[in-house]
């Protein structure tokens, strides 16, 4: 059976669903995830100077953590933003992804907002 490379995205949250705060956990799928291939993680950010967020991903509850992109706003951010990062081959699963979003700021910095989580992926399918 011949394979094709198409790229898929997979929406994480939406405008409507912006959310301050830690501890905001996303489960999902990748279809036909290829694994081996880098993937983009995009998404809407405004905040405070020197606030930080950070992206964790783990295989399951309590398990370890298997990738990890911090994220540290500057002065710019204080209206909202679209930010990319590329996330390292392996570091999502075809199913089961478990996505922590955590902020960590100073003291007095406030709160980082976040929305429009979008992963971009390169996906094998087998006709």
């Amino acid at each position: 059976m011949p394979t094709i490379e198409v790229a898929q995205f997979q929406y994480l949250s939406r405008s409507d669903d912006a959310f301050e705060g830690t501890g905001r956990l996303f489960t999902f799928d990748l279809p036909d995830l290829d694994s081996n291939r880098e993937a983009v993680l995009t998404f809407k950010v405004s905040g405070p100077n020197q606030a930080k967020l950070q992206f964790a991903v783990t295989s399951a509850p309590g398990g370890n953590v298997i990738n990890v992109v911090q994220f540290n706003l500057d002065a710019t951010f204080s209206a909202p933003r679209a930010w990319t990062e590329v996330v390292a081959p392996g570091a999502f699963m075809a199913s089961n992804n478990r996505m922590i979003v955590e902020e960590g700021f100073p003291e007095g910095a406030g709160n980082a907002k976040v929305s429009d989580i979008v992963v971009l992926y390169h996906a094998r399918k087998s006709f």
